[in-house]
């Protein structure tokens, strides 16, 4: 499945913040930013009905502008705004987001005038009740509704129907509101209170425009719910049409909202306390109840009363208390009903199809096999007492409200509870680990890959060898968004050493983008290279417009001294929070390398209690770090060392996006001995990019690099192959250089400073490293950012 529908399936970690302020104060008082929630993993309770408002979370939000398409800095229609941490961002890339940068107010995210509400996410799709979405949302729909019908609008091709927001109809149902679906509004608005309209896909006919312009004239609520355009998925015009048709003084802007800071685990989910409480919409009032509290140190007990699919079931605990379970760890393949929601090519050896090599959501293999998951699944679980557990990097649930939870359960009759479903599922072939987090990550991939390589299950028609190579070729261009140079404590980085430069027209011409220091197998590479999000679509089965995938191959493949998987960071906090990236970020990628026969695998743990035999490091030929949450301790340190040491590669990811995180990577090169960093200050191109300056895009590549043939045709060095020179040659240059020629000074220097020849390159590295281990413990500024 893509990025983002992967994200909302399994979930984040857990946010809690200060509540928001009950009653309706006498004039506008508006909350701060300081107040907002804060990312936190070892908060775990999950909440049960409560009598206050808590902050408010918007997955996958877009900002309301004014009629004109300005930012909406009119705070006589606007409740709800953003933190001030917040940034709107063009994330499909069309460049029609309206930025609230220079307005000198937070991006409007809720806006209210008559009978008329505006809000930019569904809100309230089956939401966390920890979060305050319902009760605000309850006492907005008991201002302008009151009581009745309220209708929900199923006839425009929505995405969100009705079916998602059971957990709010339930809860608004138990009081003075029955909740109905409708297709036909113009028919149904007679005798309706309210009626929700949520992205529309389809348009809006003129006739359905003056029905619902009559509706609210007669004192209807009309309630509008847009989301963000992070894939050009949403269709804002059709909204914003309802709005002008009902003069509403607002509209959706074709934009994301994203917040690093505040968020409810990943920068598409922000959360806000900065209400207006003027507005009748803040009172305390009692939200669903969700069963009991939760917390990562106790086990719970449970009956499975449903099993939904492989790895989805409803339990009920002693209390009577319901809860559905998204089980951690594992991903079935979506059954047929479900299938538009996979990517094959997340399933190694199963995403390429010779009829038709785009992704394909109705993939008939992978749906036979989901609902195999599923029919086994309802063998095994249904009816059974499970004991449930939770894991820290993981959170307590997910953005729909389903805990995530490990699953022990007796599956020999023997009256213990003794095993994990996920690995039962893994080592009978009915899943595949999904790469976050996860604390026991490591231990359940080498589950798997025992399972793939014995043909178990779902996994024996995988044959990644026999797959087709997809978009390998010369490389032209790269793509290199939100660039930060890579700089060096010896001096001025030599051309031997940069094997990419920013154009001349960059912000800093012929800026070093990826450099290397071959005498500690590593590169320094100043963006991240293979995100999914940089392909316009994730297989079309021919070349892309860049070449990022073959470049990294090839780097990978020179810089190591073995063979092996290209192997991947994912535990320090990459999974779901940008800048960084789990592999579940960078699918199309791992379908690139088994097109050339090579693997892709993501690795969280680090101890090498046994060695690198006993840890996942040992099937690499290259390890890539893209810019971590959490920094890296000195056993983990000491462990890429030692992989370093016996052969592997180590590429370094940094971005301008996150001078922290990018720090933090420095730290690592340090600690490899290294004279390379990354510099704090963006790149960018106003002439060559992908439509905005810091989407930068070079071909500024270097000369003395063997990095840019087809995988499959070359064979990568960090030196190209040059014509040895003739005898006349050889003996001008000796005797120009023993004459004390103008160029002799350069020549010496250049040979001192060559990549694995020097001593002086060997004493910059020392150097280097010692300088920033100092400058990374102390802090640019003198605080201990290491430690942050």
């Amino acid at each position: 499945m893509d990025r983002r529908t992967f994200l909302r399936r399994t979930g984040a970690a857990g946010v809690v913040g200060s509540g928001l302020a009950g009653g309706a104060a006498a004039e506008s008082t508006r909350t701060t930013e300081g107040q907002a929630a804060t990312r936190t993993t070892t908060a775990g309770s999950r909440g049960t009905a409560t009598d206050t408002l808590g902050p408010l979370l918007f997955d996958s939000t877009c900002s309301l502008l004014n009629a004109d398409g300005e930012p909406l800095t009119n705070d006589e229609y606007v409740p709800v705004r953003a933190a001030e941490t917040a940034r709107v961002t063009d994330e499909d890339g069309d460049g029609d987001a309206t930025s609230y940068e220079d307005s000198g107010v937070a991006p409007a995210l809720a806006a209210v005038d008559g009978g008329v509400f505006g809000i930019g996410a569904p809100f309230v799709a089956d939401a966390d009740a920890e979060w305050g979405n319902e009760e605000f949302l309850r006492n907005v729909w008991d201002e302008l509704a009151g009581e009745g019908t309220i209708l929900w609008d199923e006839g425009h091709e929505q995405f969100y129907t009705l079916d998602e927001f059971a957990a709010f109809r339930g809860y608004v149902e138990s009081g003075p509101y029955t909740v109905t679906p409708t297709t036909d509004l113009q028919a149904n608005l007679d005798g309706a209170a309210g009626i929700v309209i949520t992205s529309p896909s389809a348009a809006f006919t003129d006739a359905e425009l003056d029905a619902l312009a009559s509706f609210v004239a007669d004192g209807g609520a009309v309630f509008l719910h847009s989301q963000s355009d992070y894939n050009d998925f949403d269709e804002t015009d059709n909204v914003n049409e309802i709005a002008a048709a009902l003069d509403a003084p607002f509209r959706f802007d074709d934009c994301q909202v994203a917040d690093d800071e505040s968020n409810g685990g990943s920068f598409f989910q922000p959360t806000t306390t900065n209400v207006d409480t003027s507005f009748p919409f803040f009172e305390p009032r009692e939200g669903r109840a969700t069963g009991p509290e939760f917390s990562f140190d106790e086990e719970y007990t449970a009956t499975i009363t449903d099993v939904a699919d492989g790895d989805t079931f409803t339990v009920q605990f002693e209390s009577g208390a319901t809860e559905d379970v998204r089980v951690l760890g594992v991903d079935t393949p979506e059954t047929p009903a479900n299938a538009d929601a996979e990517n094959p090519h997340e399933w190694e050896g199963l995403g390429d199809q010779a009829s038709s090599p785009e992704q394909d959501g109705d993939y008939p293999y992978l749906s036979a096999e989901g609902a195999e998951a599923s029919e086994f699944a309802i063998g095994e679980l249904a009816d059974a007492t499970v004991t449930l557990t939770f894991d820290e990097n993981e959170g307590i649930e997910d953005p729909f409200g389903r805990i995530l939870a490990y699953a022990h359960y007796d599956a020999d009759g023997s009256g213990s509870r003794d095993t994990l479903w996920a690995r039962r599922l893994l080592e009978e072939g009915y899943a595949r680990v999904y790469d976050s987090g996860l604390a026991r990550h490591d231990e359940l991939l080498q589950t798997e890959l025992t399972a793939r390589a014995e043909g178990r299950g779902l996994w024996a028609e995988s044959d990644p060898d026999a797959s087709r190579t997809v978009r390998d070729g010369a490389v032209e261009s790269l793509y290199l968004p939100n660039a930060v140079p890579v700089e060096s404590f010896g001096g001025e980085l030599p051309d031997e050493r940069v094997a990419v430069r920013a154009g001349e027209s960059a912000s800093e011409p012929g800026a070093p983008l990826v450099a290397v220091d071959p005498d500690n197998r590593l590169a320094l590479v100043g963006a991240p290279p293979v995100e999914d999000d940089h392909v316009d679509e994730v297989f079309d089965g021919e070349r892309d417009a860049y070449d990022n995938e073959t470049f990294l191959t090839n780097l990978a493949t020179a810089l190591a001294d073995r063979d092996g998987d290209v192997l991947w960071d994912g535990g320090h906090g990459q999974f779901g929070n940008d800048p960084g990236e789990s592999v579940e970020g960078v699918a199309h990628y791992q379908r690139f390398l088994e097109g050339v026969d090579v693997g892709l695998e993501q690795v969280n743990d680090y101890e090498l209690d046994g060695g690198l035999d006993g840890s996942l490091l040992a099937r690499g030929r290259a390890l890539v770090v893209t810019p971590p949450s959490r920094a890296f301790t000195p056993a983990e340190r000491e462990a890429v060392t030692a992989f370093r040491d016996a052969g592997g590669a180590v590429i370094l990811v940094g971005t301008a996006e996150h001078t922290e995180a990018t720090s933090t990577v420095n730290g690592l090169a340090a600690a490899l001995g290294s004279d390379l960093s990354f510099g704090r200050t963006g790149v960018t191109d106003p002439d060559a990019n992908r439509g905005e300056p810091s989407q930068l895009v070079t071909d500024a590549f270097g000369e003395s690099f063997g990095l840019f043939a087809s995988v499959a045709d070359g064979d990568p060095t960090l030196q190209a192959e040059t014509p040895t020179p003739t005898a006349t040659e050889a003996s001008a240059t000796e005797t120009e250089t023993s004459a004390g020629g103008e160029d002799a000074g350069e020549a010496t220097a250049t040979s001192t400073s060559a990549p694995g020849l020097g001593t002086l390159s060997g004493v910059a590295g020392l150097l280097g490293g010692g300088l920033y281990a100092l400058r990374s413990a102390v802090g640019e500024d003198g605080d201990d950012s290491e430690s942050e």
